[in-house]
């Protein structure tokens, strides 16, 4: 998809399709992602690993937004990480990272909904905590 869409020369929404066809590269899995992912870049923050594969004695897991750099992993939940069976497994995977140095911030989409900016401003602040600065502009 990535190469149809690069072959693309002169279309209106010739941009948006890049931009979608880059996060989906990137691997993005959920529009929820996406959101998240357009916010962060607005914002300047840092462009995270996505969808990270690990290979784990229970499986293999997935984070959605690792920044080894700071360590950080931010964890974007859609209702389906409300199912019993999902809690148990995300709660072992971030003691897990917990226990590897790294700060899990788990984000249930529906509150960062609530208030974007907010959300945005404290992950800014944790990550200038770690060692981020702001690119001069």
């Amino acid at each position: 998809m990535a190469a149809a869409v690069a072959a693309v020369r002169r279309h209106r929404r010739r941009l948006l399709l890049r931009s979608v066809a880059r996060d989906l590269v990137g691997g993005i899995e959920a529009l929820s992602e996406l959101d998240v992912a357009a916010d962060m870049r607005r914002r300047g923050l840092p462009e995270p690993d996505r969808q990270v594969v690990r290979r784990r004695p229970s499986g293999t897991e997935y984070l959605d937004c690792d920044l080894p750099a700071y360590d950080v992993v931010l964890e974007i939940d859609g209702a389906g990480h409300e199912e019993p069976q999902q809690r148990l497994d995300d709660v072992v995977r971030d003691i897990t990272l917990l226990s590897e140095g790294r700060s899990v911030v788990r984000l249930p989409i529906a509150t960062y909904a609530l208030d974007r900016e907010r959300v945005l401003d404290a992950l800014e602040q944790l990550l200038v905590s770690r060692g981020w600065q702001r690119p001069a502009a």
